[in-house]
Formats: structure tokens, sequence, C-alpha cells
């Protein structure tokens, strides 16, 4: 399992959808919704980790978490840059990603 943390601004995010709250307002131009195709580029230290789509997501959580997962046991600083093919907008995020600590250490 993977931890993450996003570093984002706390400016408040405005919700722009044309489809009311059925749609994720991620920032303030980019939406998606479970039926969009998104294009994600991972890079760590000027190396492309993942370059691929994702679709049948709804939140930039989700988005964020099954990128994870994808990357497998790349830890640290990575920069994410999302591409909705279906509503024409991007979204550029910097997330530390960390192994997370056991539940029950062994000693």
């Amino acid at each position: 399992m993977i931890s993450l943390s996003t570093y984002t601004s706390l400016a408040p995010v405005r919700h722009c959808s044309p489809y009311g709250s059925d749609a994720s307002a991620l920032s303030d131009n980019f939406v998606v919704q479970p039926a969009d195709v998104v294009f994600v580029s991972a890079l760590q230290c000027d190396r492309v980790l993942l370059d691929c789509s994702f679709s049948g997501v709804g939140s930039l959580k989700e988005l964020i978490a099954a990128v994870g997962r994808a990357i497998g046991n790349a830890t640290g600083l990575v920069t994410l840059h999302f591409r909705n093919r279906d509503r024409g907008c991007s979204l550029r995020r910097a997330v530390r990603y960390r192994p997370s600590a056991p539940l029950f250490a062994s000693a």
C-alpha cells in the first residue's frame, strides 16, 4: 500500500462543470468523470516513470492512487501531468509517494 501527500495551493476550488454535482472539480479548469479518458505522465528527476491513459476514475484522489499502483515501488517526489482528452483540459501536480508503514512491525 502506498500513502501519498499532495502539494496544492490553499485557494478555493471553483466547480466549473456544466454537468452539475456529478463531476469532480480537480482544479479551476480540470474536471473528470468516470467516462473520460485521462492521459497521465509521471516524471521523477527527469525520468519518465509512467506514460499511459486511465478511464473509469471519478476524482483526483482515485487518479493519484491508480498512478501510484501503476508506478510500483517508486518513492519520493513525482511530477504528474494529467490531460483530459474528452474535456480538453490539463493539470500538473507534484505528489510525494512513500511506502506506508506496516500495521504491526516485527522486532
